[in-house]
């Protein structure tokens, strides 16, 4: 496990700093969810949508209860224009940690995706009324 948490805090560091290579070298002998997390993270950022979905899914598998790893199979399925999909993983986000900004932020944006302004509406309402600080813009 300690050679796990090992390659994925370094697979990390590489990956803020922008070096998906060694990210991925580091994460790929791993089958685990936080490994399986940051790779999907890793393909996203490299634009592998695909891969990213995958890999996310994966971890999702291994670890559903997990509000992060729903969250970024929200952003990847925004990414691959699938607002259905992606509505679906951010009420899943927000099912397993109902006041989570990055999620609530998701939904909106998947809900404008789909064009469905009707239920858009409230969920930017309620992003208006929170603490700006807590609210991520993502473009």
């Amino acid at each position: 496990m300690t050679s796990v948490l090992n390659a994925v805090q370094t697979a990390y560091a590489a990956y803020q700093s922008g070096d998906l290579a060694q990210a991925r070298n580091l994460l790929a002998p791993h089958n685990h969810p936080q490994a399986l997390h940051l790779l999907g993270l890793v393909e996203r950022r490299a634009g592998n949508l695909d891969v990213a979905a995958d890999r996310l899914q994966r971890a999702s598998q291994m670890d559903p209860r997990n509000h992060e790893i729903a969250n970024n199979q929200g952003r990847v399925a925004l990414d691959q224009d699938q607002g259905k999909a992606a509505e679906g993983h951010f009420r899943r986000a927000l099912s397993l940690r109902p006041d989570w900004m990055p999620a609530l932020e998701g939904l909106a944006r998947s809900l404008n995706q789909q064009k469905c302004w009707h239920q858009a509406v409230p969920v930017w309402a309620r992003l208006l009324t929170a603490d700006a600080a807590s609210i991520p813009i993502q473009y």
